[in-house]
C-alpha cells in the first residue's frame, strides 16, 4: 500500500505533481483535504457490503486528538549560548514568545 498525502496542486519530492490518493495493489483510493486534514468520503457499509468485503483496519486504536501533540523522546535543554543564536535567527523575538524562561 503507497499513501501519497502531497496535495494535488503541490509537487512532490520527485517533482511529479501530489497525487492525494491511496495505492492498493487492487485500485486507487482518492483522499480529499478540508485545509486541516486529509480524508476518505466514505458511507456505512450494507448488510451485503460486510459479508461480501474484508474488514480492514487503517485507524490507530488511540483516540483521535489532532490538537494534541504526543512526544515520543525528550529533547534536552537548549543552553543559554543555544537559546541566544535562535532568538538571533528568529529575529530577536520577546522570551515570552520564543518560550524561554
Amino acid at each position: 500500500m503507497i499513501v501519497d498525502d502531497c496535495a494535488k496542486h503541490h509537487l512532490r519530492a520527485d517533482s511529479e505533481q501530489g497525487g492525494q490518493c491511496l495505492i492498493t495493489p487492487e485500485r486507487k483510493l482518492e483522499m480529499h483535504f478540508d485545509g486541516w486534514k486529509t480524508y476518505f468520503l466514505i458511507r456505512k457499509p450494507s448488510a451485503t457490503d460486510m459479508q461480501k468485503y474484508p474488514i480492514v483496519e487503517m485507524t490507530s486504536p488511540l483516540p483521535y486528538e489532532p490538537h494534541r501533540r504526543r512526544y515520543s523522546c525528550c529533547a534536552p535543554k537548549l543552553a543559554v549560548e543555544d537559546i541566544k543564536e535562535w532568538r538571533a535567527r528568529l529575529g530577536f523575538p520577546t522570551y515570552e514568545v520564543a518560550e524561554v524562561p
